[in-house]
């Protein structure tokens, strides 16, 4: 078995560097801001935004705590992409009444940041354009795939 064999798979080298990140932007919460620009329960501003790739209409949500304006200095911004089981509002926006906050988002524009997110193609308020992840479906069978040695 070459050494090229044993190294580890993709999705782990993902996930360690993804809980890396989120750390240090963890971390970077109390340098950043130190108290928070909005009181929990108060009201954050949120807007739709919409982009284009090829036909597919992707879908853009944003946080903050107040409307932008030209005059203000531009926020630290935080970009959250969602994995493949759920969209980004369901993974970042989730509200659940009666129970305390559960949006990441609102959490994060409460400590003075633009936070932003976005429904990939196929996902959410997104379109799609047809394309499927399911590797038994006829799109995966005409890729090339990687061949056994004997």
């Amino acid at each position: 078995m070459s050494k090229l064999d044993r190294s580890l798979p993709r999705r782990t080298v993902l996930q360690g560097a993804g809980i890396g990140i989120g750390a240090s932007l963890l971390s970077g919460l109390s340098t950043a801001a130190q108290t928070q620009t909005v009181p929990a329960g108060g009201e954050i501003w949120h807007q739709d935004y919409w982009a284009k790739k090829g036909d597919v209409k992707l879908n853009l949500w944003r946080k903050r705590t107040a409307e932008p304006r030209p005059s203000e200095p531009a926020l630290p911004i935080v970009f959250l992409v969602h994995g493949s089981s759920n969209s980004a509002r369901s993974s970042y926006d989730l509200s659940v009444p009666g129970k305390g906050e559960y949006s990441l988002m609102n959490v994060l524009a409460r400590y003075g940041y633009d936070v932003w997110t976005m429904d990939h193609d196929g996902y959410g308020y997104s379109g799609s354009s047809g394309n499927n992840s399911d590797p038994t479906s006829p799109a995966a069978s005409r890729t090339s795939r990687p061949r056994c040695r004997s």
